[in-house]
This record gives structure tokens, C-alpha cells and sequence, in this order.
């Protein structure tokens, strides 16, 4: 069993190869607790990856009652009388224009601008443990069925391709995102990107052999990086935005143990 701290800096204690790749393990550090590494690396925990924000309204929720509270541009998310989210919420994602809560029961609830959750009715019947971002679309992970759900512009990761939609299907271990695409790691270590492909969609496990062995993913706005087994990094999508390592290549060969982005 291991320490390690979760985005919002609560310490869990679990078996390492247990817990999702948005936490951070203590055993990962050379001072082999999860506290030390805070202290001496504590941005790992502040922006693990990057995380799109609503533009223009605010929301907060309260950790003991459960329910959110909005407030801001009534258009993109700052009126949300529309929705039932006054109890039982367990997270919030947030597109640019809009927001979607998760409730402990795993229904959906979405309000904003309606473009970045078109469709999102279908998930009526669906059990969703979290969701995910880019500017414009949703991810739902699905653990009844089992699977993902994708919803919003087609042009940002609403639509998943149907020739990665079979892979998808297997068991998800996490999902990460740009501002407009999407990259999925499975518990095998397989990768599955879609979307924007100038925001890091189009190279997979599939098509590119270096993306295999993969223990973690990590982004910027434009770019994604992942990390193997053995501690080797590769990156791509937006040259601007960290999608070319090349110039850093041989230090990152071997022995990375977490990439941090945003």
C-alpha cells in the first residue's frame, strides 16, 4: 500500500497499481512519501494536465451539502435553475461555454450553451463515473455499460471515429484532453486519440508503435505526452505547445516518472 495525493491534495492510501492516473504516488518520489512530495514538487498536484475552465461564469461545489451553486454569464452556465443540482453531486466539468455535473447516482446534468453537450439525452439510461473535457465536447465515462460516451462539436472529440469506438470499449483507465481533443489510455496501455488533430488527435496505438506500454498521459492546451513503463516520454500534437520533444529526446529516454502539464 502506498500514500498518494489526489488533484485537490487529499492524501489516499491504496495500492499503488490501483489508483487512476490523475493522482500522484508517493513511491514515485525519492523521499517515498506522498506528503514529501508535495512539498518539493507540489505544481504535479496544482495541474497535473490541462484542464479547460468556463470563460465566463463561475461554479462552486460544496463538499457537504453536495450541491452547486452558479453565477455569471446566464447563457454559458451562470443560471443553472434549469437542472436538478442542489444535491448529490459528486464532480463538475466544465466546457468554455457551459457546465455538466456528475451525481453520486451517475446521471448527467448539463446546462450552458447546448453546443457542447448536444446528444447528451442519450446518456439517460447510462451510469457515468466522470466526465471530461475539451472547449467544446464531453467525454462521459461509462461504467454501465462500459465504454465512453462523446458528445458536442465533432470538430473537438463530440464524435469518437468508428474505427478507435471498438477499443474504447475495453476497460478505460483514464481520459485526458486538449482544448479540442481527446486521448484515452486503457488498462493495457494502449493509447486512442480523436479530435482536433491539430490539438494532438490522430496518433494511436494503432498507428504509431511507440504508444504502447503506456503508464501515463499528460497535456497542455494543444498537445499530449505519455509516459511508459520503463520511463520514456513521447509527445505530439501542437509543436508550440510541447508536441515536439525532439531537442529533449534523450533525456527523456528512460527513467521519467511523471509529466506535468497545462
Amino acid at each position: 500500500r502506498c500514500g498518494f495525493l489526489s488533484q485537490d491534495s487529499v492524501l489516499l492510501s491504496d495500492l499503488c497499481d490501483t489508483r487512476s492516473d490523475q493522482y500522484v504516488c508517493g513511491c514515485e518520489s525519492p523521499l517515498g512519501s506522498a506528503p514529501a512530495l508535495m512539498a518539493t514538487i507540489p505544481s504535479v498536484f496544482q495541474s497535473p494536465t490541462y484542464t479547460v475552465r468556463n470563460a465566463f461564469a463561475f461554479h462552486a461545489l460544496n463538499t457537504y451539502t453536495h450541491n452547486v451553486i452558479t453565477w455569471g454569464e446566464a447563457p454559458y452556465g451562470g443560471n443553472s435553475s434549469s437542472v436538478s443540482i442542489d444535491s448529490n453531486v459528486k464532480s463538475v466539468a466544465q466546457t468554455r461555454y457551459s457546465y455538466a455535473a456528475v451525481k453520486h447516482s451517475g446521471s448527467v446534468h448539463a446546462w450552458g450553451d447546448k453546443s457542447a453537450f448536444a446528444r447528451i439525452d442519450a446518456l439517460s439510461t447510462a451510469s457515468i463515473s466522470r466526465l471530461v473535457s475539451t472547449e467544446v465536447s464531453l467525454v462521459g465515462i461509462m461504467v454501465a455499460p462500459h465504454g465512453l460516451f462523446a458528445c458536442g462539436s465533432r470538430n473537438a472529440g463530440g464524435s469518437i471515429p468508428l474505427d478507435i469506438g471498438t477499443y474504447l470499449s475495453m476497460q478505460i483507465k483514464n481520459v485526458i484532453a486538449t482544448a479540442a481533443a481527446f486521448a484515452a489510455l486503457t488498462i493495457a496501455g494502449d493509447v486512442f486519440t480523436w479530435g482536433n488533430v491539430h490539438c494532438g488527435a490522430g496518433p494511436s496505438s494503432l498507428n504509431t508503435p511507440a504508444l504502447t506500454g503506456i503508464k501515463f498521459l499528460a497535456s497542455t492546451r494543444e498537445a499530449f505526452a505519455a509516459v511508459t513503463h520503463t520511463g520514456r516520454v513521447y509527445s505530439w500534437g501542437g509543436k508550440m505547445a510541447g508536441g515536439n520533444s525532439s531537442l529533449v529526446a534523450s533525456a527523456l529516454s528512460s527513467g521519467v516518472v511523471h509529466v506535468v502539464g497545462g
